[in-house]
C-alpha cells in the first residue's frame, strides 16, 4: 500500500491506492507531479499475511511555504497518521519518527517522551528548623585606667600608596564560583540511516544530537562546539524537565570550509556574572567529516 498525505498551509488530506508495494501507482505518481511545494517521503516496515512489506509515506507542502508553514505541515500529518485505523503501533512510530528528524531539520523542535532508563534519586531531606532564645545583653565592660599613661603617638611622613590595581577580566572570572556541570547523555544519529540513536564516535554534516536530561537543566545552559581550539557555533539548550529531550541538528558553521577535522564538544553554562559563560565539562575530540 502507498501512502499519500497531501497537506497545505497546516491541513492535510490523505489519499490510498492499493498496488505491489516495490513501485508507486499511476495514482501516486499523478499526485508527485502535482506537488508544487516540498516534498518528504520515507519508508516504513509493515507486516502483511506473515510476510515483511514496504509502505511509502509521502507529505506535499504549499508552494512558498516558509520553514515555520512547512513544519506545521508536518506536525499536522503527525496528527493525522496517529489516526490512520489501517496503520500498527510499530508503523505508525516509524512513520512519526521519520516525520519529526524532518521537522528537526526544517528547524523546529520535537519533544520526546522521557527515557524510562533514567532516573535520579533525591535524597535531598528538609531541615530541621532553628530554634533561637533570647539572651539578655553582655554587660558594658569596665574602663580601664592605666597607671602610667603612654605617652602620644608620633607619626612620621610616609610615601603616597600605589595607585589600585584595575581587575582584568581573568582575574574576575577566576574569583566567581565555579559552576555545577549538569547531568545529560548525548548521542548522535543520521535521519539517512533509519538507526536509532547511539554514543557519538564521529559527526557529519546531516547528524542530529539527542540530548537528554538526567536532571532539571538550568537556564544558561549552551552546547559550544570548538574546531580545533576555535569556536564554531553556539547552541542554547531548553530548560529541559528531567528525564526530557531535545534534538539538535548539527550547526552549519562547524562543517564551513573543510572536508575533515576535529570537533570537541563543550558544555557551557552562564550566569547574569559570567556573561562570557564557563565551560564545565568537554566531550571529544570527534572525527568530523563533511
Amino acid at each position: 500500500m502507498i501512502l499519500l498525505l497531501a497537506s497545505a498551509l497546516g491541513a492535510a488530506q490523505a489519499a490510498a491506492a492499493a498496488a505491489p508495494d516495490a513501485s508507486p501507482t499511476a495514482e501516486a505518481k499523478a499526485f508527485e507531479q502535482r506537488c508544487a511545494g516540498r516534498q518528504f517521503e520515507t519508508a516504513i516496515a509493515r507486516e502483511v499475511n506473515g510476510k515483511k512489506r514496504l509502505s511509502r509515506i509521502h507529505l506535499c507542502g504549499e508552494a512558498g511555504q516558509t520553514d515555520a508553514q512547512w513544519v506545521a505541515t508536518l506536525k499536522d500529518a503527525i496528527a493525522k497518521i496517529e489516526a490512520v485505523p489501517g496503520f500498527s503501533a510499530d508503523s505508525k512510530t516509524q512513520a512519526i519518527e521519520a516525520i519529526k528528524d524532518e521537522i528537526v531539520k526544517a528547524g523546529g523542535k520535537v519533544e520526546t517522551a522521557p527515557s524510562p532508563d533514567i532516573g535520579v534519586a533525591s535524597t535531598d531531606l528538609p531541615a530541621a528548623p532553628v530554634e533561637y532564645s533570647a539572651l539578655p545583653p553582655l554587660p558594658a565592660p569596665a574602663p580601664v585606667v592605666a597607671a602610667n599613661p603612654a605617652p602620644p603617638i608620633e607619626y612620621s611622613t610616609l610615601p603616597p600608596l600605589p595607585a589600585p590595581k584595575v581587575a582584568t577580566s581573568a582575574t574576575v572570572a577566576a574569583s566567581l564560583p565555579l559552576l555545577a556541570k549538569p547531568q545529560l547523555k548525548i548521542q548522535c544519529f543520521n535521519p539517512a540511516d533509519f538507526a536509532a540513536p547511539a554514543d557519538c564516535d564521529s559527526l557529519e554534516r546531516e547528524t542530529v544530537l539527542t540530548v537528554k536530561a538526567a536532571e532539571a537543566v538550568p537556564s544558561g545552559t549552551a552546547l559550544r562546539f570548538m574546531r580545533r581550539g576555535d569556536m564554531r557555533a553556539e547552541v542554547d539548550l531548553a530548560q529541559l524537565q528531567r528525564g526530557k529531550a531535545e534534538k539538535i541538528a548539527l550547526p552549519r558553521e562547524v562543517c564551513a570550509g573543510v572536508v575533515e577535522s576535529k570537533v570537541e564538544i563543550q558544555i557551557v553554562r552562564r550566569t547574569s556574572a559570567q556573561s562570557t559563560g564557563q565551560v564545565v565539562d568537554t566531550l571529544g575530540p570527534y572525527l568530523l567529516r563533511c
